[in-house]
């Protein structure tokens, strides 16, 4: 399991990425909220080729490869 969280003590709001992995993928739960107030949270699952899309997306955009602003069809 990966893990990453941020908290802004300025804000008290806090966002945290959770990726579970399963046989057949993982799920990506993001979570976004303010420290005693509500909070919202989103769950996705994503199979092992929507997985290996998202890793070379995130890399072009980690990289620069793309120039900014390119429009790209969902998956």
């Amino acid at each position: 399991m990966v893990e990453i969280f941020h908290y802004d003590e300025k804000t008290k709001g806090y966002k945290k990425l959770q990726i579970t992995e399963f046989k057949d993928g993982v799920l990506v739960k993001l979570i976004e909220g303010t420290k005693g107030a509500g909070y919202d949270e989103r769950n996705v699952y994503l199979n092992r080729q929507e997985l290996a899309y998202l890793i070379m997306e995130l890399k072009r955009l980690y990289y620069g490869g793309g120039g900014g602003g390119e429009k790209r069809d969902r998956v």
